[in-house]
């Protein structure tokens, strides 16, 4: 019963100095039975256990990017992707698109990890993730 096709979960990444923002990009295949949602866990300690929090998603964001309503963070990336409906297994097949995820103004931080969770409904075709990147800012 567990929808999730699979979970990537970063090492702690300590930092040289404190942020305030973490950006994420990957470029996924997502289709009509799939979707990605990315979570991220902040902290000023080491040995702290993350704990994991959605980034807001488009659907949670205002015109300027701001963040509407925290309660409402979903995971999904910053703007609307369209989910393919060309169902493949190999690279020729599928069709990779890029995906952005941005929170700002968190509490400063010298500790961060990712968590990616691929969803799908239909386990023979999953999402998938490449150049995956994740950048802390101040």
């Amino acid at each position: 019963g567990d929808p999730s096709a699979f979970t990537y979960v970063t090492d702690d990444v300590e930092l040289e100095f404190n942020a305030t923002s973490i950006k994420v990009r990957f470029a996924a295949y997502t289709n009509i039975f799939s979707d990605v949602r990315v979570l991220y866990a902040v902290s000023n300690d080491r040995e702290t256990n993350p704990i994991f929090y959605p980034f807001p998603g488009y659907e949670n964001l205002d015109i300027n990017g701001d963040v509407i309503n925290p309660a409402n963070n979903n995971g999904l990336p910053d703007t609307s992707n369209p989910k393919t409906d060309v169902l493949g297994f190999v690279g020729g097949e599928i069709e990779f698109r890029d995906y952005e995820f941005t929170i700002d103004n968190l509490p400063s931080f010298k500790h961060f990890s990712i968590k990616v969770v691929g969803n799908c409904t239909n386990q023979a075709y999953p999402p998938r993730i490449r150049d995956f990147t994740a950048i802390a800012l101040a």
